[in-house]
């Protein structure tokens, strides 16, 4: 296990991936984006609902299925942010490079089996691979179990956005420090929220 800036353990994704039943794996393929696209549709609302092969056409952009013996269960889309990629205009004075937890998403038929959990540790250990400085996401302030999830993985609450996903649904931007650099939190909110929001937009 890893353990993080913040403190919290973080488990092999390959132990926990076994233990789930699910094999992770980074796909780009048509047949395993349906199958993301599939259960995207039934996690998420109309208006939220991402278009994973469009997203797979910018840079820095990777897609990590878990998959079982009927087919891939659940997924996460990695956006990688180093400082030189956000330009001038955007969010030069982050200076830091980022690993964003764009979408994470678990088939109903497979949740509470630690799918989530492992598909979160793969991301967290991709975050090390690239040498990201830390990983931040943002969740619905509703959806307790994931935020359960991300707080148990060492994810801290960094600001609240109002209406972030329609009138009346908030989100919290969390980060996950990776022991390099200053954390998000050291900088302030704003500037996160200035971050997520050039994010959102970003085409790679």
């Amino acid at each position: 296990a890893r353990t993080t800036a913040s403190g919290a353990a973080v488990g092999s994704s390959a132990c926990l991936a076994s233990e789930a039943g699910v094999v992770l794996t980074p796909r780009n393929d048509s047949l395993s984006v349906g199958e993301c696209m599939a259960i995207e549709r039934t996690c998420f609302e109309a208006c939220e609902v991402m278009d994973i092969a469009a997203e797979l056409s910018h840079k820095r952009i990777q897609l990590i299925c878990a998959s079982a013996a009927g087919g891939v269960v659940g997924y996460v889309v990695l956006q990688s942010f180093a400082p030189a990629s956000l330009g001038a205009n955007s969010y030069a004075a982050l200076q830091r490079s980022l690993l964003l937890v764009n979408k994470l998403a678990v088939a109903q038929t497979h949740r509470r089996k630690g799918v989530g959990r492992a598909l979160l540790a793969r991301a967290i250990g991709h975050a090390y691979s690239t040498r990201a400085e830390a990983c931040v996401l943002h969740c619905d302030e509703a959806n307790r179990p994931a935020r359960t999830l991300y707080e148990s993985m060492g994810f801290s609450v960094l600001d609240r956005r109002m209406n972030f996903y329609r009138l009346g649904r908030h989100a919290l931007e969390m980060e996950l420090p990776l022991g390099s650099g200053q954390s998000c939190e050291s900088r302030g909110p704003h500037e996160m929220s200035a971050f997520f929001d050039f994010s959102a937009t970003h085409d790679g």
